[in-house]
């Protein structure tokens, strides 16, 4: 009988490892699963990335050549401002009266 009950137990002991090693095997294959996903993601993420990266240095060399459009932009108008400060200087110089000789005919008048 001994004998008997050492078998029933083995038994059971060996399904009982048996169910073990197949939930192990369910759960390495969730896992492998999983880990194919997080790795797939993991490239997705990265390709994302680089993406905006690229996207980043585009817009950091398009604002680097506003910046030297609106230097450019400032050294023309500072330029102009120049210009229209001696010709506003100039054209304040008042005449107080007109100094032609026929004052009353037109310069290109042939009775002149």
């Amino acid at each position: 009988m001994e004998f008997l009950a050492e078998l029933v137990d083995a038994t059971k002991n060996g399904e009982n490892r048996r169910k073990e090693i197949e939930e192990y095997r369910v759960a390495a294959a969730e896992e492998k699963a999983r880990s194919e996903e997080y790795k797939n993601r993991l490239v997705i993420l990265e390709e994302e990335y680089q993406e905006a990266r690229r996207k980043l240095n585009e817009l950091a060399n398009e604002l680097e050549n506003n910046n030297k459009e609106l230097n450019g932009l400032k050294e023309i108008n500072e330029k102009i401002e120049e210009e229209k400060n001696v010709l506003l200087d100039l054209s304040l110089i008042h005449i107080c009266r007109c100094r032609r000789y026929a004052v009353c005919r037109s310069r290109w008048s042939p009775y002149h």
